[in-house]
């Protein structure tokens, strides 16, 4: 998990939890958690997409990692860095608070940068500790000129990663065929190679360090500049991983497997599937409920292995065993319902008579720190608890982590806003005035710092993949990248399932 107090927890002061009562583990958390304070980042940017010669416009808004306060916040920093589609630094901003206290500014783009994907990096100085608690954020920056100008490339990649890159270019305004000499290119972040356009080009590259192929030529004494990604292409390759809740599969015990598929480009995978125990009988079968993830019920059997046929949209099959099966473990379950959280425990150790220890906590805001009660059920009332991911630890008498599970406490409502303009307006640049109105939850403050951006939306759309609340109460609480994590706190139907599936 992303979160940094998890990785305190687990890692700074299991080892002296050991023989320690409900009240002095409560202390030594939140002493950690004093000595270790973070922060955290979100950048806000007046849209997604820039063509070249513009400025990229950003608000920051930084936080108390714990809290989500933005007057607990200790760095007088806030460094911004864009890097290009390869990797490399290519503006490095330091940016200091107004009068107000807000963080924003702007970076200039250079009216020939290349085209391509692009990536926004934003961190204080207390978040350098680790390269996961570093806000990051795409962004697309286009050539204007790529309208009149198209490059067509057909690539040939051989098992051994050899390319060959074939180009033509093309006006698009007559379609018509371009002439182009020479073209400069490299791979990743190697020397730049000059090549005759009119032959093939013959490339050697490394996957894990060479995702795209930037690639620059002069016409009409103008140069064009592009970054193409390299289309590894190896349907044959996906990979599915399979998690039972609680950490294991249980003999004899339902239990909730939640599983991830990935592709060779380390994107979701959307598969359906089956699973048969070893002598080929069918006992669930999974699909896909959101970006390559979802789960499925099982009992498993003692002494029986398990494995998946999976089916991806190529129509490849593959085969993947799932984790073995337990007779001797202790696993965490829960279930919402009814505006509660029932977290119960399935033991099927060989000693049962020892005490078991339940661990909640919030970005290290303790819920719930006791002993089990005898029935091995608890029920912990929705209302009231912080808005988020809770971590639930199980520990044995001697403070031993048994099992884990994560569950996600959605924010009972949101600030909502309604913009109304006291004109439409029906001529370029004529001046509206705009009404915005904010209607912000009872236990929100009534003042805060705001940030709007106006686009026309004929031309930029909002960028959904990933809002402000999305990322401070998910994505920088959990490792790796989360495809369009805006979506797990949507409307959508299945959007509580998919959330569930990806804890």
């Amino acid at each position: 998990m992303r979160n940094w107090v998890t990785v305190l927890f687990l890692v700074s002061f299991l080892t002296l939890l050991q023989g320690q009562e409900p009240d002095s583990v409560r202390l030594n958390i939140y002493r950690q958690l004093s000595l270790f304070p973070q922060e955290k980042v979100y950048l806000m940017t007046d849209k997604a997409a820039y063509v070249s010669g513009e400025s990229i416009w950003f608000r920051a808004f930084v936080t108390d990692a714990l809290s989500h306060r933005e007057d607990f916040v200790l760095s007088r920093f806030v460094y911004v860095d864009l890097i290009d589609p390869n990797g490399i630094v290519l503006k490095h901003h330091q940016i200091i608070s107004d009068s107000s206290g807000v963080f924003h500014n702007r970076i200039e783009l250079e009216s020939d940068i290349a085209e391509g994907a692009y990536m926004l990096r934003a961190y204080t100085a207390l978040m350098r500790a680790r390269e996961e608690y570093l806000f990051e954020k795409r962004i697309f920056i286009t050539d204007p000129q790529s309208s009149v100008v198209s490059v067509e490339p057909e690539w040939t990649i051989t098992r051994d990663r050899n390319i060959t890159l074939s180009l033509s270019f093309k006006n698009l305004r007559d379609n018509s065929l371009l002439s182009i000499e020479t073209v400069k290119i490299k791979a990743g972040d190697s020397e730049l190679q000059e090549f005759p356009a009119k032959r093939p080009i013959k490339l050697r590259v490394h996957p894990q360090k060479e995702k795209y192929i930037y690639l620059s030529f002069t016409h009409a004494n103008r140069q064009y500049a592009k970054y193409f990604p390299i289309p590894y292409t190896d349907v044959d390759s996906f990979d599915v991983s399979f998690f039972p809740e609680g950490g294991y599969l249980i003999a004899n015990e339902v239990s909730k497997v939640a599983f991830k598929s990935l592709g060779y480009n380390g994107l979701s995978e959307e598969v359906t599937g089956f699973v048969f125990d070893s002598k080929g009988k069918e006992v669930a079968a999974l699909e896909c409920l959101h970006a390559g993830m979802g789960f499925f019920p099982i009992i498993p059997e003692s002494g029986e292995t398990y494995y998946a046929l999976c089916t991806n949209r190529d129509g490849v099959t593959l085969r993947f065993e799932l984790p073995a099966v337990h007779t001797d473990a202790c696993m965490l379950c829960v279930e919402q319902r009814n505006e509660c959280f029932f977290i119960s425990v399935h033991d099927n150790r060989s000693y049962k008579n020892q005490d078991l220890f339940l661990l909640m906590h919030i970005r290290g805001e303790v819920l719930y720190a006791n002993r089990m009660p005898q029935r091995n059920m608890v029920a912990l009332p929705v209302s009231g608890l912080p808005s988020g991911i809770i971590q639930i630890l199980l520990f044995d008498n001697d403070m031993n982590p048994l099992s884990e599970r994560l569950v996600f406490n959605r924010p009972s409502d949101f600030a909502r806003m309604e913009i109304t303009p006291d004109v439409i307006p029906n001529e370029r640049r004529m001046p509206v005035n705009v009404r915005i109105e904010l209607q912000i939850p009872r236990e929100f403050s009534r003042s805060g710092s705001f940030a709007v951006s106006v686009t026309d939306n004929s031309d930029i759309m909002p960028d959904s993949s990933m809002t402000i609340t999305s990322y401070l109460l998910l994505s920088s609480e959990l490792r790796g990248n989360i495809e369009d994590a805006g979506y797990y706190l949507s409307n959508h139907p299945a959007a509580a399932n998919a959330l569930d599936a990806l804890l």
